[in-house]
């Protein structure tokens, strides 16, 4: 399963919080992250292939959901990187 905490920790300014602070902010980061893209990679996806996913995700994690998604979805990885550097840069903005 694809879990950005160790990137948010490495990249998300968490002075002056306290380390249960810390825990929920990169908790709901991570959040963020998911459903954000689980956006884009759904406006990726044709409509038959949104359906496929769908009951993919219906399903605990599989390892057969990266491969699909790298099947139908050229810039997958790529999606999913830009999709975390830009929460995690909106996150650091808000906080300047």
């Amino acid at each position: 399963m694809i879990l950005f905490k160790e990137k948010i920790k490495a990249e998300v300014n968490l002075e002056g919080f306290t380390a249960e602070e810390k825990r929920e902010i990169v908790d709901r980061l991570e959040e963020i992250i998911i459903a954000k893209l689980n956006l884009v990679l759904l406006e990726a996806l044709s409509e038959k292939d949104r359906e496929a996913f769908y009951k993919l995700s219906e399903k605990p994690y599989t390892p057969a959901m990266p491969e699909f998604l790298r099947q139908r979805i050229p810039n997958a990885s790529q999606l999913v990187d830009d999709t975390a550097n830009d929460v995690i840069a909106e996150f650091n903005r808000l906080r300047e």
